[in-house]
């Protein structure tokens, strides 16, 4: 979902994630995540960061937000002799929830919007180029907590 979701097929991605549990309700969020698209056309690498809620626990059931800042590096091949891989900034928030399989794994899923903010950038042909745009994506994710 979202504007650059208009442009480029769906794809399976790969995410390193990490929380910092600082509290029963809050953590912090670190990430960095890679996905490709469209057969090359178009891939992101992000550098994500922000604050996790708990927003209740619910026996082995816990429901989540997340919102967060960070740097997005998507790379854009316009034609085969033609590309920009421009660094921007941009925003993440979205709901998640975990169930906790064991006092130490745990399985779960995130939908997560993010913002890209937009602005125009040369691309490697000298062509002013408009960047960024919005996207969804969707987390399945098993973890360990220590």
């Amino acid at each position: 979902m979202g504007e650059l979701a208009d442009h480029y097929t769906d794809s399976i991605g790969t995410q390193l994630h990490y929380t910092y549990g600082v509290s029963d309700m809050f953590g912090f969020n670190a990430s960095l995540g890679f996905s490709d698209h469209s057969d090359g056309e178009y891939s992101v690498a992000t550098m994500l960061a922000g604050l996790r809620t708990n927003l209740s626990w619910y026996d082995k059931v816990v429901p989540y937000l997340v919102f967060g800042l960070g740097f997005y590096k998507p790379s854009y091949k316009l034609t085969a002799d033609n590309s920009m891989s421009p660094v921007l900034f941009g925003l993440h928030l979205g709901p998640g929830v975990d169930l906790q399989l064991t006092d130490q794994f745990f399985f779960g899923a995130a939908l997560t919007f993010h913002d890209v903010f937009g602005t125009t950038r040369t691309d490697s042909k000298g062509n002013l180029r408009d960047v960024g745009g919005t996207f969804t994506s969707f987390l399945l994710h098993a973890g360990v907590s220590f």
